[in-house]
């Protein structure tokens, strides 16, 4: 099985090696993305997606702006009758996949099409609102919720983890820019990055 490499790896590297300050007032750096799989359905969707959901650990499809953990497992309800599935171990989210009923769901397995950006520190707070036209304020944006917008024009999901940490789910193919963008307008409020590569995971089995 071919090692997936983030496209940001040297970037990240060759920046590291200068800007690792750990109390700069913004961390920027990637995060380890997992199995990453897209769940869809047509009529009576949530009825046709439970038992993968109750594997687990879900109950219901949950509401479009909070994500949902359970186990290690996070839960996205990115559309009416879709759902994003997240989770560090391969092995978790291929269980519950093959409770699928035959026929009813399509299963996309997205594991190498996004990558995770993460951005945290004191100056989060005025970053975020450059980069997305949303209300970054705690009590709009709460802690575990998130919000599909874009970045520079391109399609983004973005998850609030903290008060002053957010990640950023980027297409892979527009990584670098993503990243260039987050890096210029972080430059004024000063920033340090943080070289930590992502786990490499191979790809689920198609349920």
């Amino acid at each position: 099985m071919l090692e997936r490499r983030s496209p940001l790896a040297d970037l990240i590297e060759a920046s590291a090696a200068g800007m690792h300050d750990q109390h700069a007032p913004l961390i920027l750096g990637e995060q380890a993305l997992g199995a990453l799989w897209q769940v869809a359905g047509w009529q009576d969707f949530e009825t046709a997606v439970e038992p993968v959901l109750s594997v687990l650990g879900f109950a219901g499809l949950g509401d479009h702006r909070s994500v949902r953990v359970s186990a290690g497992t996070e839960c996205y309800r990115i559309a009416p009758d879709r759902i994003l599935l997240r989770c560090l171990d391969v092995g978790v989210l291929s269980a519950a996949l093959n409770k699928a009923p035959p026929g009813r769901l399509a299963a996309l397995d997205l594991s190498h099409a996004r990558i995770v950006i993460r951005v945290s520190g004191e100056a989060t707070v005025d970053l975020m609102p450059r980069l997305a036209p949303l209300d970054f304020a705690v009590p709009t944006f709460p802690i575990d919720s998130f919000a599909q917008t874009g970045i520079h024009g391109i399609a983004v999901l973005i998850r609030r983890l903290s008060e002053e940490a957010f990640d950023l789910l980027v297409p892979v193919t527009w990584a670098v820019s993503v990243w260039e963008w987050v890096c210029e307008n972080a430059r004024p409020f000063g920033y340090g990055v943080e070289a930590s590569p992502p786990t490499s995971l191979g790809s689920l089995p198609h349920p």
